[in-house]
C-alpha cells in the first residue's frame, strides 16, 4: 500500500478519534487491516449519520476539502467525499453513511492502524458491505476473506 496514503489514513483516523465520532475503517484498507494484502487508493470510513457534522470539522481542520454533493446508492449507503491536497498529489476520502438499522457500525473492532488506533469493520460486516457493492474487487475481497476462516479477525 502507498506510504503517502498509509500517513494521511493515519491522520483520518487520529482526527477521528478526537471528536469523538463513531467510525469504522471500511474498504481496501479494512481487508489490508484484516491482514490481507490489497493495494488500494483511497481512503473509506464508515459513519455514523449522527456523526457526520462533528467528523466533518475535525477533518477540515486537518485539511480535507469537501468536493462534491452527498451521493445516495441504490443500496442505501450514502458517500460524502473528502479530498487532502498535498504536493502535486491527492488523496481522495469516502465518508460513507449506512442505512440506519444496518447495525454494521455495532460489529467495529478496535485496531492499530499505522500508528493510530483505529476502529475497523469486522469480517461479517466488511463481507456484507462487499457483497451488497458486487464489484469484482468487491467479489474477490469477499473470496480472500472467506479463507481466513473463523479464527482471524
Amino acid at each position: 500500500m502507498d506510504a503517502r496514503l498509509v500517513t494521511a489514513a493515519h491522520r483520518v483516523l487520529l482526527a477521528l478519534n478526537r471528536a469523538g465520532v463513531c467510525y469504522a475503517l471500511c474498504g481496501g484498507m479494512a481487508v489490508a487491516a484484516h491482514g490481507i494484502g490489497r493495494a488500494t487508493d483511497d481512503i473509506d470510513i464508515l459513519l455514523a449519520s449522527e456523526d457526520l457534522a462533528a467528523a466533518s470539522a475535525a477533518l477540515a481542520a486537518d485539511g480535507w476539502l469537501t468536493t462534491s454533493e452527498a451521493i445516495t446508492f441504490p443500496d442505501g449507503i450514502t458517500l460524502h467525499r473528502r479530498l487532502l491536497f498535498e504536493g502535486k498529489g491527492h488523496h481522495i476520502l469516502d465518508l460513507l453513511i449506512p442505512q440506519a438499522g444496518s447495525g454494521w457500525l455495532d460489529q467495529r473492532e478496535r485496531s492499530d492502524f499505522a500508528g493510530a488506533i483505529a476502529y475497523v469493520l469486522g469480517r461479517p460486516a466488511l463481507i456484507a458491505m462487499k457483497r451488497l457493492a458486487g464489484r469484482p474487487q468487491d467479489l474477490a475481497d469477499i473470496a480472500r476473506l472467506e479463507e481466513l476462516g473463523d479464527g482471524r479477525t
